[in-house]
């Protein structure tokens, strides 16, 4: 299934609006108190459950909710709500709603959520900003399983990375089980910071935890894998549970030539395959809900990829060029799962249709690839080995037009 985080914005731009995110400011908690978080828990829990309704309606099946559903609950205690048997009852409804329609539904505690920090301070407020998450989950009636997941970034090394995942995996340890059996960990956007293959080494292998497999920040720290191969084994640590996946695609691959590599786009063009029938995807974009509803995976039919065994003593020279417009390369290598680290470079404006400078494809079994961009031509070098050919039929409907084949790796 497929799902969007956080803002609807179809029921955002409605009178009244619908939304689950109203929180309020140090100043207003101190002058207004738990009466006005109480009208905001109110409101933002009636809206949950009118996007939930939504949500059921357009057959979208994962939702990934505001940490700010119950905002200032670090200062009390849900049963000191004035209002608690109100909210209890329509979070009930909620939860019945999600079950019933066989829904995810997770939480993705904010970026301070530091839980491997050094701070003793910092890491008491991550400890529980996780937990009061578990509580809510509670509230709603949800299983402790990591179906219901509360996903967290390590999001720093501290200069030590084998301490930093001691500390993080203590931690685990003692949390109480309403975040401790929900808990998932996702791979970092930076190349420094924590890849799939050491969260699954350093920390699932440790204390159990699912490590959640985020597409984009894959290209940042890969450690010579795959998107495909990453992903399995991140899918590993999942157990019986279906493995959730996060997807989103750079702001620059769609013209924002002045976005931070990381930044993602509106919408997604694509959503490789192999990925939507092994995991549940959280597509991760500025339109919300409206990236899963306009998705149609017909709309990619056009791109055929033919296999083909050449000898292996068969060999392409240096300098074999081809025109292809870069979104319909990343595409093909997207469908394959072939691609390992894709480089986006600052271009002049008006250039963003290069912005890919080089992809490199491989699998276990074969040579290094690469194909670089001069402008809209591609070079591939390469040595003996399988080779496919990428046909593409240019179509205007679609996101990529072609003006050349292309001969690139094949399975």
């Amino acid at each position: 299934m497929l799902g969007y985080a956080a803002m609807n914005r179809t029921l955002r731009d409605r009178d009244p609006p619908r939304r689950c995110n109203r929180d309020m400011q140090k100043a207003t908690w101190e002058s207004e108190g738990i009466e006005y978080a109480a009208e905001l828990t109110r409101q933002n829990i009636e809206d949950l459950r009118a996007i939930l309704k939504w949500n059921r309606e357009h057959n979208i099946g994962f939702y990934r909710c505001s940490s700010t559903l119950i905002p200032w609950n670090s200062q009390f205690a849900l049963t000191e709500l004035p209002n608690y048997e109100y909210v209890r009852e329509v979070a009930q409804e909620c939860g019945n709603l999600i079950q019933d329609s066989g829904m995810r539904f997770s939480f993705h505690p904010d970026f301070w959520c530091k839980l491997a920090s050094e701070s003793e301070s910092v890491v008491e407020r991550s400890v529980e900003s996780v937990v009061h998450h578990g509580r809510w989950l509670d509230l709603l009636g949800l299983e402790r399983i990591p179906r219901y997941a509360i996903n967290v970034h390590i999001g720093a090394h501290y200069g030590d990375k084998s301490a930093t995942a001691d500390r993080f995996c203590t931690v685990i340890e003692n949390l109480p089980p309403r975040a401790r059996e929900r808990l998932v960990v996702e791979n970092d956007d930076a190349g420094s910071l924590w890849s799939v293959p050491e969260l699954v080494e350093s920390v699932s292998d440790r204390v159990g935890t699912p490590v959640t497999f985020d597409y984009h920040h894959h290209s940042f720290a890969d450690r010579g894998l795959t998107y495909r191969e990453a992903f399995e084994m991140a899918a590993d640590t999942w157990g019986t549970v279906r493995p959730i996946a996060h997807y989103s695609e750079p702001a620059r691959l769609h013209g924002d030539s002045d976005a931070n590599p990381p930044d993602h786009a509106d919408q997604v063009s694509m959503l490789p395959e192999w990925l939507r029938e092994r995991a549940d995807v959280m597509i991760e974009s500025h339109h919300k809900e409206q990236s899963v509803l306009n998705f149609d995976p017909r709309k990619y039919e056009w791109i055929t990829f033919l296999t083909k065994r050449w000898p292996r003593s068969t060999r392409l020279g240096e300098g074999f060029s081809l025109e292809i417009h870069t979104l319909c390369l990343l595409a093909f290598a997207q469908i394959c799962g072939c691609i390992s680290r894709v480089t986006l470079p600052s271009w002049p404006p008006g250039r963003h249709d290069s912005s890919i400078r080089s992809i490199a494809i491989r699998r276990p079994t074969w040579s290094a690839a690469t194909a670089r961009s001069s402008k809209r031509t591609w070079t591939v070098s390469r040595r003996s080995w399988k080779t496919g050919v990428l046909i593409c039929r240019p179509d205007t409907s679609t996101p990529a037009s072609v003006t050349a084949g292309a001969c690139i790796p094949g399975e």
